[in-house]
Formats: C-alpha cells, sequence, structure tokens
C-alpha cells in the first residue's frame, strides 16, 4: 500500500487528527535490536533456557500526540491516540538475539512531542476489514517465532513456540497505549526498538511443559502457555523505544 495512503487511513479509522501549524514533515530510519544475553536464562521455576533462535516481526507502527492514562471511570483510555505524530506502515521481521542494529524501514510523519506508541506484530486489521490483513508471510503466518531447549537436573527437552499476534479486536492495534516521551524534529535521525526475548517468556514454567513428554514440544493454541507467551509479547512493555 502507498504509504501516503496508508498513512490516511489510519488518521481516518482511529478518529485521530492532523496537526497543520507549525509541524513540519519528517523522516528518519527505524531500525530494531535485540539481546544476545537473552540467549541464556533461568525461567520463573527455576529451568535453564538456552534459545537458538527468536524471531519477531513488527510493524505497522503509529506515534501518537495523546498521554496514555488508566482510568477506572473510564473517563481515559490506552486506545486514544489523539494527533498522528508518524507512522511507519511495513512489517519487518528482526533477530531479536542479535545485538546488531538491524534496519526495519523509514519513519513518515511530523515535526512535534509523542507521548504514546500503537503498534503491530505483522497484522493489520482496520475497521474496514473484515478479517486482519497478514502483511509479512516471513514466518508462515506466525509474528514470533522462538526455539530453544531448556534443562533442570538430568531432565531437559526442545521446544518451539511459533504463533500469530493477532489485534483482539477490530479498528485496535494489537498494542497500544505504549507511554514514551520524545519530540521529534527535524534533526531526528533514528528510531531504535529493543527487544528482549528472556522478558517476553517470563511468565512461562517449562516444569509442566516438560511433563507433557514431548520434544521438542511444539507450542499449540490449545495449551495454556500459549496465551501467556502471546501477552507476554503485547503486554507490560515488552518494547523498548528510543529516539536519536
Amino acid at each position: 500500500m502507498h504509504k501516503y495512503l496508508f498513512f490516511l487511513m489510519l488518521l481516518l479509522s482511529s478518529g485521530c487528527k492532523i496537526g497543520s501549524t507549525g509541524e513540519a514533515l519528517i523522516e528518519y530510519s527505524l531500525y530494531a535490536q535485540g539481546s544476545s544475553q537473552s540467549a541464556s536464562f533461568i525461567s520463573t521455576d527455576g529451568w535453564n533456557i538456552t534459545l537458538s533462535q527468536a524471531r519477531l516481526i513488527v510493524g505497522p507502527l503509529l506515534l501518537c500526540s495523546h498521554v496514555p492514562t488508566f482510568s477506572k471511570s473510564g473517563s481515559d483510555s490506552l486506545t486514544e491516540c489523539g494527533k498522528v505524530m508518524g507512522d511507519f506502515d511495513g512489517a519487518t521481521l528482526f533477530d531479536a538475539l542479535s545485538d546488531q542494529e538491524q534496519l526495519l524501514g523509514t519513519l513518515t510523519g511530523i515535526s512535534g512531542q509523542i507521548n504514546s506508541i500503537f503498534y503491530d506484530h505483522g497484522y493489520l486489521w482496520l475497521p474496514t476489514q473484515g478479517e486482519a490483513q497478514l502483511l509479512n508471510d516471513d514466518l508462515e503466518g506466525n509474528s514470533v517465532s522462538i526455539a530453544g531447549s531448556a534443562t533442570k537436573d538430568a531432565s531437559s527437552f526442545d521446544f518451539v513456540f511459533s504463533l500469530p499476534l493477532l489485534p483482539i479486536k477490530k479498528g485496535l492495534q494489537t498494542v497500544m497505549g505504549v507511554g514514551v516521551d520524545f519530540e521529534g524534529t527535524t534533526d531526528t535521525q533514528r528510531m531504535v526498538i529493543r527487544g528482549d526475548p528472556a522478558y517476553w517468556l517470563r511468565n512461562v514454567r517449562f516444569g509442566p511443559l516438560y511433563e507433557m513428554g514431548e520434544s521438542p514440544l511444539i507450542l499449540s493454541e490449545e495449551m495454556g502457555t500459549y496465551n501467556i507467551v502471546y501477552y507476554g509479547l503485547t503486554t507490560s512493555a515488552p518494547l523498548n523505544f528510543s529516539w536519536e
């Protein structure tokens, strides 16, 4: 989809506003960086985890002016964008076990204060679409693929966690209202997304998976671990964002 058309569709579908006074059009590179230290860690239930692969698709991504807040009264929402400050309309795979910065593409937007980020993982579900649209098939329909081994005392098994990270509802992004604090200017050169696979798996208990007696253990939607991995990648700041 042409970048301008995509940007306009997001604006119209989300009800967000375009600024018209004092902003300058800006464009800068978008990178992703993983963590090689995440290749080895101890799980919450004491298993030694060694990852051989952790790949994640990132995008599309939306930069917003709204300060995300949570109110029990419902007077505010994490789903509000406010003014759209920029977007990345791609969906690119990166190696989350590599310390090297990997170019994802280009962000286009306007100068001004960015207070929140909304993003997807290879799927887009606009209000005008009957179902989520797959934008990147590098992982055969999945958004993330994590593989490795788990060892505890004399017990060990291999595992593969691959799943699509779809928006939970039409018209919403998969991850919404991530708070940031940055003012984009014509001097902005780059934005870097950082991910930590060990953090994504922070709530996974490997003991019950070992008891299933499968190696490699292939994650399926029927397993309780499926939702644990899904929410590990979509809640509580699974990605970090910085600018230069």
